[in-house]
């Protein structure tokens, strides 16, 4: 469920990769992408239903940071994160060409994490990283 093929991003658009790799409960983890619409009202361009048992996966989506504001969030049934106990997982978001990431977590403990991105202050027009 991807905005635009990424190898075809719109003029202002980049390629964000979500990078994740689960824990051996990975089946019991999710996450979803989510774009403010002219509403107010996040809703879900792009979604994981389970991270993949102590592998890494790379999913990309088209996303316009100058104009638009995305939630990422992570969420575990389990409410044991995805790292240490049950192996080393982690997630990322990285924007191709920048060599620091959005965000970077190794999910150590709780339920959910989540991250807004892009232009999300709409009284200031700032871009921020949250």
């Amino acid at each position: 469920m991807s905005l635009a093929p990424t190898a075809g991003c719109a003029v202002n658009q980049k390629i964000l990769s979500i990078v994740t790799k689960g824990d051996r409960k990975a089946f019991k983890v999710s996450y979803k992408l989510t774009r403010r619409n002219a509403d107010g009202i996040f809703e879900t361009i792009f979604k994981r239903e389970t991270l993949k048992k102590l592998k890494k996966v790379t999913d990309t989506v088209c996303v316009d940071l100058s104009i638009h504001c995305y939630r990422f969030v992570i969420t575990d049934t389990e409410g044991d994160g995805i790292c240490c106990e049950k192996g080393k997982g982690h997630w990322a978001l990285k924007i191709k060409g920048n060599k620091k990431s959005i965000k970077y977590s190794r999910f150590k403990e709780g339920k959910k994490e989540e991250k807004k991105f892009g232009r999300c202050k709409e009284k200031t027009n700032q871009i921020f990283n949250e």
